[in-house]
């Protein structure tokens, strides 16, 4: 699904996420967020992403600036090109990491659980497992 602002907002994977193209750059942005649970501290929420970033490799880390929310970014560098294959398997990855990330037991019980959510396939807690469209 095609954003406002260009990006493309894919589903059906193990956690949806955004694919934004930064041309001037010759990249592409894989980019998702989770909210927080209401109450989880600073340190808490630094230390979920801190593990994150030391356990999960090929995606980045950080807590948003109201510490409300786990965002996770993968830059794909377009210089010599990308082929569809390749693409694929680095948001199958991507998607996949999150989720992992989300069910990681360093960050048990951090994190809302919605209703209406952004997962695709997911088993993350007792959510069902649906993509939104």
């Amino acid at each position: 699904l095609e954003e406002p602002n260009g990006s493309l907002y894919v589903t059906g994977l193990e956690f949806n996420f955004w694919i934004s193209i930064c041309q001037e750059a010759k990249r592409l942005k894989l980019s998702t967020y989770w909210e927080f649970a209401e109450g989880v501290s600073e340190i808490e929420a630094l230390r979920c992403a801190n593990h994150c970033n030391s356990t999960y490799i090929f995606s980045q880390f950080s807590v948003s600036e109201c510490l409300k929310r786990l965002n996770a970014d993968q830059i794909l560098p377009l210089q010599d090109g990308l082929q569809a294959a390749g693409i694929l398997n680095s948001a199958e990855r991507f998607a996949g990491i999150f989720n992992a990330a989300l069910n990681d037991t360093c960050c048990a019980g951090l994190f809302e659980a919605h209703d209406e959510c952004v997962w695709g396939t997911s088993n993350f807690g007792s959510m069902q497992s649906r993509s939104v469209h």
